[in-house]
């Protein structure tokens, strides 16, 4: 142990990881990869693939009126809706869906993330296993 006038906290005096769990992990040496040839800051990082689909759509802003969209990519992760009316990014939204599995429409909330004239995308809040599970039929059922 060091002294009480040390500044920082005592230190063990032997290594309580054993020697073959040490130093199993080094830094790499090896520069950051550059981006391929053509990508730019438009390069898709979704975490979670989208589905291409036409689904129709209602969603609310907040407590507000109904409008109507059409749904034309979904994923895990969330959706790009085709609106008339899309909300202003940031806004919260309340997506009423028809769901493969679910009988009646679900609601999914969620907050959107970008606009441009006419479509807007959403990022869902988390969901249950059951909506998820759902998610995933309907993607996977393309027309």
């Amino acid at each position: 142990m060091e002294s009480p006038n040390s500044s920082g906290p005592p230190r063990p005096k032997h290594n309580p990881v054993p020697r073959e769990l040490r130093d199993t992990w080094r830094p790499s040496s090896a520069p950051p990869r550059a981006a391929p040839l053509g990508a730019d800051a438009s390069t898709d990082q979704r975490a979670t693939p989208r589905t291409r689909l036409r689904h129709d759509v209602q969603f609310s802003v907040g407590e507000g009126p109904q409008f109507a969209g059409v749904c034309r990519n979904l994923s895990l992760g969330g959706a790009a809706i085709q609106t008339a009316e899309p909300a202003a990014f940031g806004a919260r939204i309340t997506v009423l869906m028809e769901l493969e599995g679910i009988d009646g429409p679900t609601r999914l909330g969620g907050i959107v993330r970008w606009t441009k004239p006419g479509v807007m995308g959403v990022q869902w809040d988390s969901v249950g296993v059951r909506v998820t599970h759902a998610i995933l039929r309907t993607a996977a059922k393309t027309d």
